[in-house]
């Protein structure tokens, strides 16, 4: 799938935004953070430590966008859904208060399904 401009920009942005929300001051934090618990996004020959951050800076930025299997390990690791990341949603996560914003039911109401 190719990214327009425009939403591999946006993509950074809510990625930069749901970063520093979750405590990664820096994308070398959030680099040494997704390396500790998935391993290096990329295989690289050179071993540079800053590769991660690279990568990171390169997606923040709007130059490149992850691929899937990083996409959804990202959102793991940054407790946020895909959809937010990709633009599709204004919320980071479906918690149960967005839930009910988004189909006018009540909290009990859902918790009973």
């Amino acid at each position: 799938m190719e990214y327009s401009d425009n939403s591999k920009q946006q993509f950074g942005l809510r990625l930069q935004k749901i970063r520093i929300q979750k405590g990664f001051k820096t994308q070398t934090e959030l680099g040494d953070a997704y390396k500790n618990k998935f391993g290096a996004i990329r295989n690289r020959k050179d071993k540079e430590t800053n590769s991660m951050q690279r990568t990171i800076q390169s997606w923040e930025t709007g130059k490149s966008v992850p691929p899937c299997t990083v996409l959804t390990n990202l959102c793991e690791l940054l407790d946020c859904d895909a959809d937010y990341l990709l633009g599709r949603l204004d919320n980071s996560t479906h918690d149960l208060n967005f839930i009910c914003n988004q189909t006018h039911l009540e909290e009990k109401t859902i918790l009973s399904s």
